[in-house]
């Protein structure tokens, strides 16, 4: 098995890995800087511009569904998404979809930002 993170990759073997485990975990996943509250059709602002991004790059397009406003293409997107995640299609979004939106383009943190993560806990 191979861990791996910005910092380069590390070979072990699950049983070396699984005497070292004691059952904790510790999830990393910050939203975007300025993200404090969902945001759905009609929302105006930053985060409606980096959702409609992220959605362009995860469906590797050039065509953003929106600016500064969500607009009923982007809610439509989004609801398809949580449909396929298997999340609450609400068109809603919230920190749950922010994170499987995450998951699905295999973004990882940084080892700083998990240094920085762990630090703030």
């Amino acid at each position: 098995m191979t861990l791996v993170s910005d910092d380069g990759g590390v070979q072990a073997e699950l049983d070396e890995l699984a005497a070292l485990w004691t059952g904790d975990y510790f999830y990393i996943w910050r939203p975007p800087m300025s993200f404090d509250a969902a945001v759905g059709l009609g929302s105006i602002g930053l985060d409606v511009v980096d959702i409609a991004q992220r959605f362009g790059r995860y469906d590797r397009t050039n065509q953003v569904l929106a600016d500064e406003v969500f607009t009923q293409a982007l809610h439509e997107r989004v609801i398809q998404f949580q449909a396929e995640q298997g999340l609450t299609t609400d068109g809603m979004v919230g920190r749950e979809t922010l994170v499987a939106l995450a998951a699905q383009m295999n973004e990882r943190p940084t080892a700083a930002s998990v240094l920085d993560a762990w630090r703030d806990s």
